[in-house]
C-alpha cells in the first residue's frame, strides 16, 4: 500500500519539477524576446509622422456662456493651449511600438502628443459636467460629441451622454454610443457596454451627488 502512494509521489514531483522548468523557460524566452524587440526599436531611425491622425479642437463652437465663472474659464484656456501644439491618440501603442513604427527620436514627441490628447479629453469632460450642472444640456451635448468623435476612452463622457440623451427624451440615441464603445481597444469597454444598455443615470455624479 505505501509503494503506490510512493510512486505517485515521486511522479507528482517530477511533473511539478517539469511544469516549472517549462514556466521558467518560457519567462526566459519571453524577456530575451522582448529585450531583442527593444533593442531593435532603438536602433530604429526617424520615420515620417505624415499617417498621423492630427485632432483639431473647434475651439470656434465649443464656446463658453457670458457667465461662465473662472475655473470654467481656466478650463477652456487649457484647451486654448494645447491646441497651440499636435494632439495624437497613441494610447494603444507601446513606447516600443511606436519607436519601430515611427522611430525612436520621434518618441519625445509623440509622447507629447500623446499626453496633450489625454489632457484634452479629461479636459473636455471636466467642462461638460460643469455645463450640465448648471443646465446648458446642449453646449455640454457638443464637448462631448467632439470628445466621442475624438476617440476617447473616458467612460465618464459615454455616460454622461447617455444621461443628456434621456434627459432630451432621445434615450435610442444610447444605442449609438454602444457602438462607439464596442469599438474601443480600452479595457473599460465591457464595462462600459454593461452600464450604458442599464437604466440611468449613468454617469458618477449623477448616481452619488452627495
Amino acid at each position: 500500500m505505501k509503494f503506490p502512494l510512493l510512486a505517485s509521489l515521486l511522479v507528482f514531483v517530477v511533473w511539478i519539477a517539469y511544469e516549472i522548468h517549462k514556466a521558467h523557460k518560457k519567462d526566459d524566452k519571453f524577456m530575451a524576446d522582448f529585450w531583442e524587440r527593444e533593442r531593435e526599436a532603438d536602433s530604429t531611425r526617424r520615420k515620417s509622422l505624415a499617417d498621423l491622425n492630427y485632432i483639431t479642437i473647434p475651439l470656434d463652437e465649443l464656446t463658453l456662456p457670458d457667465d461662465s465663472d473662472d475655473e470654467l474659464k481656466e478650463d477652456f484656456s487649457v484647451l486654448e493651449n494645447i491646441s497651440k501644439g499636435k494632439i495624437v491618440k497613441l494610447s494603444e501603442y507601446t513606447n516600443t511600438e511606436l519607436k519601430l513604427k515611427y522611430g525612436a527620436p520621434n518618441l519625445p514627441l509623440l509622447t507629447e502628443w500623446d499626453s496633450n490628447y489625454a489632457t484634452m479629453v479629461q479636459t473636455l469632460q471636466k467642462i461638460a459636467v460643469s455645463l450640465f450642472k448648471s443646465g446648458n444640456l446642449a453646449l455640454a451635448e457638443k464637448y462631448l460629441d467632439f470628445a466621442i468623435e475624438s476617440g476617447t476612452d473616458v467612460s465618464q463622457s459615454y455616460y454622461l451622454l447617455a444621461d443628456i440623451y434621456e434627459k432630451k427624451g432621445e434615450p435610442d440615441r444610447i444605442t449609438e454610443l454602444e457602438l462607439l464603445a464596442g469599438n474601443l481597444g480600452s479595457i473599460m469597454k465591457e464595462a462600459m457596454l454593461e452600464n450604458l444598455s442599464e437604466a440611468g443615470p449613468h454617469s458618477d455624479f449623477l448616481r452619488n451627488p452627495y
